[in-house]
């Protein structure tokens, strides 16, 4: 379990943060009280969660549904392996290996 005084300094060094068009989401997509509040704070319009299949039912449901809800588009690992980010001067371009809307 998480102390006070460490979510209190999680949620500072969040409040530095400057918004973000692709967020990597923190360990794994596993349930995190700093969430909403990082995701508030970034604005991703794109969320990548790094994940293998494990016993810690990583990602979480919640945190999917947070990213989703707020109109954010989720990649995983888990389901559309290898995932490559293209960054352009004007765009950028997520590639998963496997396209899983088709």
């Amino acid at each position: 379990m998480i102390s006070k005084k460490r979510v209190k300094e999680n949620l500072l060094q969040i409040s530095k943060l400057k918004t973000v068009e692709i967020l990597k989401v923190p360990h794994h997509g596993s349930e995190n009280a700093a969430a909403n509040k990082l995701l508030e704070r970034v604005k991703p319009q794109t969320a990548i969660i790094q994940v293998g299949p494990n016993l810690y039912g990583h990602p979480n449901r919640a945190i999917i549904d947070l990213y989703e809800n707020a109109g954010v588009r989720v990649y995983r690992t888990d389901r559309q392996g290898a995932i490559t980010v293209n960054i352009q001067k004007d765009y950028y371009e997520v590639i998963p290996f496997i396209d899983i809307n088709n």
